[in-house]
C-alpha cells in the first residue's frame, strides 16, 4: 500500500462515495473504486460494504480509518516540521507532555514564546506520552524536554541525567458525582476510598498515576480499586454517572474541561503527604539546544512577572 491508496480510502470513507471523490480528484470513478479493492486486497479484508445506492465503511474499516487518519495527521506534522528545519533560521524544538491537562500549560507557553517574538525561532513539535515514556525518549534523545506531574515519586533510571524546572503548582483532587454520598463532605479521608472505583486518566498504557497515588496512602493498599482510562471524556462521563471516582490536576483541569453541574471536586485528607503537585519541565543537562534554553528563559520570564 502507498500514501496516495491510504489518502484515498480517507477521502472515500469521509464522503461515502466513490464518484465525488472522484470528482474532487478529476479521475474516472473507476479509477478510485480500484484504488480501493487493491488495497482490500493487500490487507486481505473488506473495507466497505457496497450497496447499489450508497456504500458504507464495514466494522474493519471503521476501526482502519481510525489509525489510518492518525498516520496521515502525523505524517503530515512530520512533513511540515522537515520543511521547517530546513530553513537555518529556524531551530526545531520536541516536546511532549503527559496528558491533556498539561497540554493546556505546553499551549500558553508555546504562545507566549511566539507572541514576544523571541529569537531563535523555533518550529514546536508536541506530543502526548506516559511518564515512563518522556522520560525513555530523553534518555535517548527522542526528545528535547517534556512536561510531567511531579507528585508522589519518579521511576528514574539515572536521575543524574535530567534537569527540572517547577512550570506550574496545584493541587490533585476527586471529582464526585452528586449521586455518591461522599459528595457532601468537606474533604476525603483515606477510608472514604476504600471500595470506591478510583479513575485516572492516561493516553498510553502506564501505571504512573496509580503508583504515585497509592505512594501517599498510608493504608492497606490492595484496598483501594484504581483503574485506567485512557480518554479523559469517558473517565468524567463515568464520574458524573456515579460509575467512578476521577483523580484530576485542580487547576490545569478547569482551563481544559467544561464544567459539569453533576460533579464536585473534593480535597484529599491523606496521612502521609498532602496532594500538592509540581508540574515540571525535564530535559537532559546536556542538551545544549539553542531553542531549548531559549524556550526555558522564556518561561522563567513570565514567571517571575
Amino acid at each position: 500500500m502507498d500514501l496516495n491508496q491510504l489518502q484515498i480510502f480517507t477521502k472515500v470513507a469521509q464522503q461515502g462515495s466513490f464518484d465525488r471523490v472522484a470528482n474532487e480528484n478529476y479521475v474516472s470513478q473507476r479509477a478510485v473504486s480500484r484504488q480501493v479493492k487493491r488495497l482490500e486486497n493487500e490487507l486481505g479484508v473488506e473495507l466497505f460494504e457496497r450497496k447499489s445506492n450508497r456504500i458504507n465503511l464495514t466494522p474493519a474499516g471503521e476501526y482502519f480509518a481510525k489509525y489510518v487518519q492518525e498516520y496521515l495527521d502525523n505524517m503530515d506534522n512530520t512533513i511540515s516540521a522537515l520543511h521547517s528545519m530546513t530553513n537555518k533560521k529556524i531551530e526545531h524544538l520536541r516536546i511532549a507532555y503527559f496528558s491533556v491537562f498539561d497540554s493546556v500549560l505546553v499551549r500558553d507557553q508555546i504562545l507566549n514564546y511566539q507572541r514576544l517574538n523571541l529569537k531563535p525561532q523555533i518550529s514546536f513539535s508536541t506530543s502526548e506520552e506516559s511518564v515512563e515514556h518522556i522520560l525513555a525518549d530523553l534518555a535517548l534523545k527522542k526528545l528535547d524536554c517534556g512536561y510531567i506531574n511531579h507528585y508522589g515519586k519518579y521511576k528514574f533510571i539515572n536521575k543524574s541525567l535530567y534537569d527540572f524546572l517547577d512550570v506550574y503548582k496545584g493541587e490533585m483532587v476527586l471529582g464526585i458525582s452528586k449521586q455518591n454520598p461522599l459528595s457532601r463532605k468537606d474533604n476525603i479521608s483515606e477510608e472514604d476510598l476504600i471500595g470506591q472505583d478510583l479513575l485516572y486518566y492516561s493516553g498510553e498504557s502506564s501505571d504512573y498515576m496509580k503508583d504515585t497515588f497509592l505512594a501517599t496512602l498510608s493504608n492497606n493498599l490492595t484496598k483501594y480499586h484504581i483503574r485506567r482510562v485512557s480518554s479523559i471524556e469517558k473517565m468524567m462521563i463515568d464520574c458524573s454517572l456515579n460509575q467512578g471516582v476521577a483523580y484530576v490536576t485542580k487547576g490545569l483541569f478547569e482551563k481544559f474541561m467544561v464544567h459539569d453541574p453533576n460533579i464536585v471536586f473534593k480535597h484529599i485528607n491523606s496521612k502521609k503527604i498532602d496532594q500538592s503537585y509540581n508540574m515540571q519541565l525535564v530535559f537532559r543537562k546536556d542538551n545544549n539546544s539553542k531553542a531549548l534554553r531559549s524556550f526555558i528563559n522564556s518561561i522563567k520570564s513570565n514567571m517571575e512577572k
